[in-house]
């Protein structure tokens, strides 16, 4: 409606997702990594992602995501996650904000 962009400050969660058990089985059964299928479940939701790389294997990684095409079971099932966490806390002085 308003036509905002969102932007993932942190899509894989500080590398949280490589271990999380449930992206991992959804990764293989998609024949991707867990930080493939984070970034293209977001992506698949309009949300534009800025994913950390320190070489060029990630890189290569990051973009491999685009290819990653999620089936709507699994999207559901990233949907329900439901974690309710703050995966990162940043200096900021008035959170929550006001």
């Amino acid at each position: 409606e308003k036509q905002i962009l969102l932007t993932a400050y942190s899509p894989i969660a500080r590398g949280a997702v490589v271990t999380d058990a449930r992206m991992m089985a959804i990764a293989e059964r998609n024949n991707a990594t867990p930080v493939q299928v984070a970034l293209a479940w977001a992506m698949e939701k309009g949300i534009i992602v800025i994913p950390k790389a320190t070489g060029r294997d990630h890189i290569e990684e990051n973009f491999r995501a685009e290819q990653v095409d999620l089936p709507p079971e699994d999207i559901a099932e990233i949907d329900a996650f439901e974690d309710h966490r703050r995966m990162i806390d940043g200096p900021w002085k008035h959170y929550p904000l006001e």
